[in-house]
C-alpha cells in the first residue's frame, strides 16, 4: 500500500502503475521522457499499467506530469515552498521524500529556486524495528531488545526502572561511544539510524535525545508530529547541522545527538559538540573504513568518534560488514 501522501499528488496513471507491482518499494524514479523506475531493495525495475514490465515497455513521463506532482506537493502554493525546492526536495506527511532535479536559479553562489523539473525521486521510507540490534549490542553485555514478546517496546521510568518488563536497567547512556555509521546509499542508513532513537530509552535510559533532521528523513515530521515513534526524542528539521550546534547545547541540553550524512564542512561544529559531551550517532556516505578515512582524514575524525560501523550494502537492514574502534582497528562483524 502507498502512503496516502503519495496517492495525494501521483497521477492517476503512475498511480495505477504503482498499484500494480507486488513488491516493497523503496524508491520511485520519474523522469521526463523516460520510463517509470522503481527500486526494491536493491533491485531496480520499469514498471507500467500491468506493474513490473521489461526495459523498453514502461509507462514513459511527461513532463506535465512531474509539474502537476511538484505543484501538488507544494500543496497548490509552489512560491511558499521556494526554499525548500532551492534546497532540493520536499518531505511530504509521513517522511516520504522528494528530491527534485532542474534549472537553477542563482543569485551570485546562492541557489534561490529551481524550474523547470525534469526529474524526481521519490523516496519511501520504511521502518524496520529492531535493525540497530547490532549497533546498540556492541556497547553492552547486558543488552537486550526493547521490544517484548508481545511487540511492545519496553521503556525506562524516571527511577531508572524498565517501564515493561522486570528488573532495573544496568546500562546507561555513558557506555554509548560517539558512532559514525559508513554505508553506500541504498543501504538504509537513516533507517538504522532511526531505530537506534527508537531505541536509546529503552535499552541505555536516555532521556532526552536529540535528532537534527535536515532532510525530515528521520522523523518524517507533518506539522511538527513525527510519522514514527521516537520516545524522548527532540527533532530540529530543515536546519543545516551547523546552523544547530549552539542551540543544541545550550537550549535543548540533549543526552544523545544524532544527525544524517555527515559532510566534511560539518567537522568543526560536530567536533564542538562531541567535546560538550554529547553523545553522537552520525552517518556518511563511504563503502569502507578507508573510505571513510580518505574522506575526512583521521585526526579529524577522531576528534569525533571511537567507534565506526559499516553496513554491509544487501538487503538485510543493519547487517554488519565490520565494527572498528577509535584506532580504526576491526573489532568484529
Amino acid at each position: 500500500m502507498l502512503p496516502h501522501s503519495l496517492q495525494r499528488i501521483l497521477p492517476e496513471n503512475i498511480l495505477r502503475c504503482l498499484q500494480k507491482v507486488g513488491t516493497t518499494i523503496n524508491e520511485v524514479r520519474l523522469r521526463a521522457g523516460q520510463e517509470l523506475a522503481i527500486f526494491s531493495g536493491l533491485k531496480g525495475y520499469y514498471v507500467n499499467l500491468g506493474g513490473i514490465c521489461a526495459a523498453g515497455q514502461g509507462l514513459i513521463i511527461g513532463v506535465s506530469m512531474l509539474e502537476d506532482i511538484v505543484f501538488k506537493a507544494c500543496e497548490r502554493s509552489v512560491y511558499a515552498f521556494v526554499a525548500e525546492i532551492a534546497r532540493g526536495s520536499l518531505t511530504l506527511e509521513g517522511g516520504v521524500r522528494l528530491g527534485l532535479c532542474g534549472t537553477v536559479v542563482s543569485e551570485g553562489e546562492r541557489i534561490q529556486t529551481q524550474k523547470n523539473i525534469c526529474g524526481i525521486n521519490i523516496r519511501i521510507p520504511h521502518e524496520v524495528k529492531g535493525c540497530s540490534h547490532k549497533i546498540l549490542r556492541t556497547f553492552s553485555e547486558n543488552y537486550r531488545s526493547s521490544y517484548n514478546s508481545k511487540g511492545l517496546r519496553e521503556g525506562c521510568t524516571p527511577d531508572g526502572e524498565w517501564g515493561v518488563g522486570t528488573g532495573r536497567s544496568t546500562v546507561s547512556v555513558r557506555q554509548i561511544e560517539n558512532s559514525l555509521i559508513i554505508a553506500p546509499v541504498y543501504s538504509g542508513k537513516t533507517t538504522v539510524l532511526r531505530d537506534i532513537a527508537a531505541n536509546l530509552n529503552a535499552y541505555f535510559c536516555v532521556r532526552n535525545i536529540l535528532i537534527i533532521d535536515e532532510r525530515n528523513e528521520i522523523g518524517g515530521s507533518s506539522g511538527g508530529i513525527p510519522a514514527f515513534s521516537l520516545p524522548c526524542c527532540d527533532i530540529i528539521t530543515n536546519c543545516p547541522k551547523g546552523m544547530s550546534a549552539e542551540n543544541i547545547i545550550r537550549s535543548m541540553s540533549p543526552e544523545v545527538l544524532i544527525m544524517d550524512e555527515f559532510f566534511e564542512r560539518e567537522l568543526s561544529d560536530v567536533s564542538l559538540i562531541a567535546n560538550s559531551g554529547i553523545r553522537i550517532f552520525a552517518s556518511t556516505h563511504a563503502s569502507t573504513i578507508n573510505e571513510a578515512i580518505n574522506r575526512f582524514g583521521k585526526e579529524s575524525l577522531k576528534k569525533i568518534f571511537s567507534r565506526y560501523f559499516v553496513l554491509a550494502n544487501n538487503r538485510h537492514i543493519g547487517e554488519l560488514a565490520g565494527v572498528y574502534d577509535e584506532n580504526f582497528l576491526l573489532m568484529g562483524s
